[in-house]
């Protein structure tokens, strides 16, 4: 009978401990630089929060263990993870979770989420605020104003978000919702179609299952 190897889950594990791990891993696989993947399949002590608890993301115990940083991690611009999180919430039809964010759910995995911005509950925070203020320098945001939104038939994402918030991830015209039915597709609606004069502002925005919206086509009730 094979051996049986339990992992035990370590507390207050000193830096150096973790850091000389990372660098023993690297040498094990013959590189300057390691991956989350690569250091859980090539036989890492630890898992993978402790490094983010510790020193804030991947990319930082990488430096401070004098290895190169992984680009892999940084392949995705803020605009796209928050993008991606969107999708997401649309495709439940409420908040994504962090168990939500697995692979056969998300295009992006949960640990460049974890890597990019030091934590879950970071990301949201930041989330949150791009939200509110837009203040983040994000390129999709970034050169959007109110004008803009208003005579542009585009909408941001976070007016979409919004919107979805608003409307709870449901219908308007039948209610139903991807979280009753996995089926449903959400889109963010003109209210009075942007080719009769409608604009891209919250007030005639509404979230329309995709029946009701191809049913509806441009035309609108007054």
């Amino acid at each position: 009978m094979d051996e049986i190897t339990i992992k035990v889950n370590h507390r207050n594990i000193d830096k150096n401990t973790l850091l000389l791990d990372l660098k023993n891993i690297a040498n094990k696989i013959n590189s300057n630089t390691l991956s989350t993947k690569q250091y859980k399949e090539s036989g890492g002590e630890f898992g993978v929060n402790t490094f983010l608890r510790r020193f804030g993301s991947w990319n930082n115990a990488l430096q401070e263990a004098k290895l190169d940083v992984n680009t892999n991690n940084n392949k995705y611009s803020e605009v796209e993870l928050y993008k991606n999180y969107i999708s997401i919430c649309e495709k439940l039809g409420k908040q994504a979770s962090y168990n939500d964010m697995r692979v056969e759910k998300s295009a992006i995995s949960r640990s460049t989420y974890d890597n990019h911005f030091g934590s879950w509950n970071k990301f949201l925070t930041k989330f949150i605020d791009y939200l509110n203020d837009g203040k983040l320098s994000v390129e999709s945001e970034a050169k959007d104003n109110d004008s803009d939104r208003k005579n542009s038939r585009s909408i941001s994402l976070s007016l979409r978000y919004k919107i979805l918030v608003r409307d709870k991830f449901s219908c308007k015209k039948c209610g139903q919702s991807p979280a009753k039915n996995p089926n449903v597709v959400l889109h963010v609606d003109h209210i009075v179609p942007f080719s009769k004069g409608g604009d891209s502002t919250e007030n005639n925005l509404e979230i329309k299952c995709s029946d009701c919206n191809y049913g509806k086509s441009n035309n609108y009730d007054i």
